[in-house]
């Protein structure tokens, strides 16, 4: 994480836009994923995200959906709540502004109602591509996120059987069901307080 007359920042670690900045909220209540945990998401997912459906669910700066544009994802969508994360999230959108930028949508508001509503209008317009899906909610010591992590698991429980893998990075101290609808947790890597968790059909 770098910081640039006070504008802080990461770079795109690979593909076509490797080096490109991607700015992030000065905030407290949103957390950047790690570079090294970055590169460990992409390691794993390899060629699964070329020519991809992503989405990152909890997007605060949008630092995966983009790593996964650069790496070949066709079509990336972001949602978000936060109003601090989603100037800063259009910010980095507008950096593509010459190179497909209509590929990258932003979806404004509670992230699980709208995953639900997009889920039921419009993902079978997206049936002929491979489709992730990345959830980062807010750890749940947070005040209000008791729930956070539970609620998540219900939403891939009753609404991702159309995708092929899905990724949950949680708090370590948070331990995942081993099944969750069409889902295997095929494996789980630790950062320290941070825990990438891994699903497949």
């Amino acid at each position: 994480m770098k910081n640039n007359n006070l504008d802080l920042y990461i770079l795109i670690n690979s593909g076509k836009y490797k080096g490109k900045k991607i700015f992030l909220p000065k905030t407290e209540n949103t957390r950047a994923t790690k570079s090294i945990v970055r590169g460990s998401i992409f390691d794993t997912l390899q060629n699964e995200v070329k020519n991809s459906l992503f989405i990152e669910l909890f997007a605060g700066s949008g630092s995966i959906g983009f790593e996964a544009f650069s790496r070949g994802a066709e079509k990336v969508i972001f949602f978000e709540i936060g109003k601090d994360a989603l100037k800063i999230l259009n910010k980095n959108k507008n950096i593509f502004i010459n190179d497909n930028i209509e590929n990258l949508e932003i979806i404004e508001g509670d992230s699980f109602v709208n995953f639900k509503n997009f889920i039921k209008k419009y993902l079978d317009k997206f049936k002929h591509l491979n489709k992730i899906l990345y959830i980062d909610p807010p750890f749940d010591i947070r005040d209000g996120m008791e729930k956070i992590y539970i609620n998540s698991e219900n939403l891939i429980n009753e609404f991702c059987s159309d995708f092929d893998i899905v990724i949950i990075e949680h708090i370590s101290s948070f331990f995942p069901k081993e099944n969750l609808g069409v889902f295997k947790l095929q494996k789980s890597r630790k950062f320290g307080k941070t825990t990438l968790t891994y699903y497949f059909k």
